[in-house]
């Protein structure tokens, strides 16, 4: 279960309250804590704020991060729930072990707001390798939010003398994008709620393509996150078949298991792919919850993790397969989809008479497992059914 620092929590209410909340409005009682009244001051540009983000792009502003209402409740109610996601990517793709031959990790962050991606970085290496330097470059067209992450990333790491994390931030589009990174080249490059921004899936194809082959390292690794949308992750779908697949310019290492068309994609065009991670909602969240009508009890997004093609081994065939759909119950039965390494999908149905020891496991998958099972279509009293990962 994910879960966010209580000391970043703590460093980043007292932050937004001394930034963003109306001197007369602060009680000397609670100087850094937040009040009931303080989180009814934010919640109507927290409301606004959300249904801007599950609606089409052309009904946002081009810059919507330029009022304050807007920043503030990106930073109180969106960014640590987007840094928990780039740090469960990093736990599940084990970065740390990855990169620890490397004397400093560079990392960039691109449309970055708050500098997300890196402060989810900055406390992943803390966690795993704190004596490891990180050369971070952030790149978002609006200065302000920028600000907001530098400020936020200095308080983090000034609770850590032998921190080793250099930020260098840069006020660009995406067209200016080339200008910022310059002829650099990153172990990793974080792309997150970046490319549904983008209209077209010409644009989608060129920027990441381009991306990958000017700015990642040999060995690096590309970390696209999107949101848990229909019509974003369908793009998302149709982008990893065109870099993969058609045109062989990467290969996918998470969340899926084979280098084949996305069988889903194909099978149905209402279904999308995406991930549903446990976490422990701050009680701040679960209140503005209450106050804006929303229901953020899951961390939900669509992501992907690719690397160049040349420096990946071939994937084994074998009888792993990644959970695509939660459990699906019916009366005296239950279904779940499972996407495999052969790069087909398989419909596993038990039925309540058939339950058993070996096959209890299958009560215990969520959307995104990854586990072992040597089955068909109906899971029978001795298949055995492992879970490998969370």
């Amino acid at each position: 279960m994910m879960q966010v620092q209580p000391i970043f929590l703590k460093t980043l209410l007292a932050y937004i309250k001394s930034t963003y909340l109306p001197a007369k409005r602060h009680n000397p009682k609670y100087p850094d804590s937040f009040t009931s009244g303080d989180l009814h001051f934010f919640a109507p540009a927290v409301a606004e704020l959300s249904a801007a983000f599950t609606s089409e792009r052309n009904s946002r502003h081009a810059n919507y991060f330029n009022t304050k209402e807007a920043r503030s409740s990106y930073l109180l109610y969106f960014l640590v729930p987007n840094m928990l996601k780039v740090q469960w990517i990093f736990e599940q793709q084990h970065f740390a072990d990855l990169f620890s031959e490397e004397t400093e990790v560079r990392i960039a962050d691109i449309g970055c707001g708050p500098c997300t991606g890196i402060l989810a970085a900055a406390q992943y290496w803390q966690s795993h390798a704190p004596q490891q330097k990180l050369s971070c470059v952030a790149v978002d067209q609006n200065t302000a939010m920028l600000k907001d992450g530098r400020n936020l990333l200095n308080k983090l790491t000034e609770h850590n003398s032998k921190d080793g994390t250099t930020l260098t931030t840069h006020a660009a589009t995406l067209a200016q994008l080339r200008k910022a990174l310059g002829n650099n080249r990153f172990h990793i490059l974080i792309v997150a709620n970046v490319l549904n921004e983008l209209r077209s899936t010409e644009e989608r194809f060129d920027f990441v393509s381009r991306l990958m082959s000017q700015h990642l390292t040999p060995n690096g690794r590309l970390v696209i996150i999107d949101p848990a949308l229909q019509r974003s992750t369908r793009d998302l779908m149709l982008l990893r078949d065109q870099l993969v697949t058609e045109q062989k310019v990467a290969r996918v290492l998470a969340p899926c298991l084979h280098q084949q068309l996305c069988p889903m994609r194909i099978a149905n065009p209402r279904d999308w792919c995406h991930s549903y991670l446990e976490w422990e909602r701050p009680q701040v969240i679960a209140d503005l919850d209450m106050l804006v009508g929303n229901r953020k009890e899951y961390l939900k997004m669509s992501y992907m993790v690719m690397s160049a093609v040349q420096n990946v081994p071939k994937q084994k065939i074998g009888d792993t397969w990644r959970v695509v759909s939660a459990p699906m119950k019916s009366k005296g039965k239950v279904e779940i989809l499972f996407c495999g390494e052969n790069g087909k999908m398989l419909r596993v149905t038990r039925l309540d008479k058939d339950r058993s020891k070996e096959n209890s496991g299958l009560d215990q998958l969520q959307r995104g497992d990854v586990v072992r099972y040597g089955g068909d279509e109906r899971c029978l009293p001795n298949t055995v059914v492992a879970i490998q990962i969370p």
